[in-house]
């Protein structure tokens, strides 16, 4: 016996087409924008680090691992009691621009030790 052959008619695709259109309309219904959080509302446009949340920094000096540690962890420190902001401390929603100063104030401590930073 020969095998037949299935024809697709424009009357057979309708219940594909259905399902292709539910799945886009289930999809476009969950993937609605979402509005940021209230406390980091004005920080959008503000430069910051890069998308892990750190900033990058590349040594021009040759510093050690040690002494890169030990720099990063001072400017951390220095930043943090500049600007009252600390990116490690959990509490709550910090005042607008604290992020941006924080890190920028991390940069400048940076590249006065002999960093670059991105």
């Amino acid at each position: 016996m020969a095998p037949q052959r299935v024809h697709s008619s424009a009357a057979g695709s309708r219940p594909a087409a259905r399902a292709v259109s539910r799945i886009r309309s289930n999809w476009a219904a969950r993937s609605a924008s979402v509005s940021p959080p209230p406390g980091i509302q004005g920080e959008a446009a503000a430069p910051g680090p890069g998308a892990s949340g750190a900033l990058i920094v590349y040594p021009k000096n040759g510093q050690s691992e040690a002494q890169q540690g030990t720099d990063k962890f001072e400017c951390h420190r220095w930043a943090a009691g500049q600007t009252g902001f600390d990116p490690t401390q959990a509490t709550g929603a910090p005042a607008p621009g604290k992020r941006s100063d924080y890190f920028r104030a991390q940069a400048a401590c940076l590249e006065g030790r002999g960093y670059t930073v991105k």
